[in-house]
């Protein structure tokens, strides 16, 4: 067929592939410089592809976010791109869509549909952008993945894709600065190029970054592998107290404890019991152990409770109801002084634990993410 455009620059292009025998070539990287048949007008094809690139880059933030998309979400994505390739003989076309399809795939765990797809992408056309980022994602590990991209990087240095998926594989190694330098750059680049999806979409990523780099949170496994953008869980914040704090390290002595041996342990102790039933004969620890998600002023109890036992003051339980009680009024306009936790909400904020929001009111039934809680829990450690 008839190409709408063959320059000077995509031969030196292919010239330089076959003398190189280099995977990654930077002519056809992106949209705009894929050359399409003339059966199809270069234009709607190119705003075909965009559509379903920003589809794709929302998917794909919203994943690293960690609020993944939704199954029909995904899935209509995939019935509308299988009718699209049903409809076309583009190969770049064919291309793009088998590879953005491959890596919704991998969102799904569906590993080998994603090889189908990545083999698919490959036969209509040798490299794009999003091949590259498939065969990337491809790979058997996280070293072998980044090798991958600074090869590809190199070669296409202002590819802001390929290098907003080198800071993604950063963040999950916990190199949180390098991550954040690799997603400005990203953010930069995609600016400059007038694709202002990327910077809508990936902006709570990389505020998530930047609050993990303040927080300095623990490289253990099972730190990592929690979801910090979920609900706080009784789990969760306990994983997470032992790993990133030293409140649990007169419970545990030294050993590695499971979490159902500590939450039995800090049960017996009293850690989830409010302070007007230290013995839980009130049975108040179940409005932590049967909670589905943890509120703030769940967490200002439990926290409390740990750092009274830190500091070995026990006086510090009742301190500030004896102090208000006095005069008759809350300095927290919702959190009364007869309200059970409310020394734990007043101690957590006169020690700089937690904050109230607003300067007067705590919000206590807010509910904390579990990145919110590794923010408090490295106040405690300053």
């Amino acid at each position: 067929m008839k190409k709408v455009s063959v320059k000077a620059f995509a031969k030196i292009c292919l010239i330089s592939t076959v003398i190189s025998s280099a995977f990654f070539i930077s002519c056809t990287s992106t949209l705009q410089e894929d050359i399409f048949d003339s059966s199809e007008s270069s234009s709607q094809i190119l705003n075909e592809l965009a559509d379903y690139e920003k589809s794709f880059i929302k998917y794909d933030a919203d994943f690293f976010s960690g609020s993944k998309p939704s199954s029909s979400e995904l899935s209509d994505f995939h019935t509308s791109i299988e009718l699209k390739l049903s409809q076309s003989r583009e190969p770049g076309l064919l291309s793009q869509l088998n590879a953005l399809d491959g890596l919704v795939y991998l969102m799904e765990n569906k590993t080998k549909k994603a090889q189908e797809s990545y083999n698919e992408a490959k036969k209509q056309q040798q490299n794009n952008t999003y091949i590259q980022l498939l065969a990337s994602r491809l790979q058997k590990n996280t070293e072998e993945s980044l090798n991958y991209l600074e090869q590809a990087i190199k070669i296409d240095s202002e590819n802001e894709s390929l290098i907003l998926e080198k800071g993604k594989l950063l963040y999950n190694l916990s190199e949180y600065d390098k991550a954040i330098a690799a997603i400005d750059q990203a953010l930069m680049i995609s600016d400059s190029k007038n694709k202002p999806q990327f910077r809508e979409y990936y902006s709570n990523f990389r505020s998530q970054a930047w609050q993990l780099y303040n927080s300095q949170i623990s490289s253990t496994k099972s730190s990592r592998d929690i979801n910090l953008s979920a609900n706080l869980t009784k789990d969760s914040m306990i994983i997470l107290t032992s790993e990133n704090s030293s409140l649990l390290k007169d419970f545990t002595a030294g050993s590695k404890m499971s979490t159902s041996e500590l939450t039995k342990k800090l049960t017996a102790y009293g850690a989830f019991s409010s302070a007007l039933d230290s013995d839980n004969s009130n049975h108040s620890a179940d409005q932590i152990l049967k909670a589905s998600a943890i509120t703030r002023i769940m967490a200002a109890r439990f926290l409390w409770n740990l750092y009274v036992e830190k500091k070995s003051k026990p006086e510090l339980k009742n301190r500030y109801s004896t102090r208000y009680n006095k005069l008759g009024k809350s300095p927290i306009t919702d959190v009364e002084v007869s309200d059970p936790d409310f020394d734990a909400v007043m101690g957590s904020v006169e020690n700089e634990i937690m904050e109230l929001p607003d300067g007067k009111s705590f919000y206590p039934q807010n509910l904390l993410s579990n990145l919110d809680f590794i923010t408090i829990l490295k106040n405690i450690e300053k």
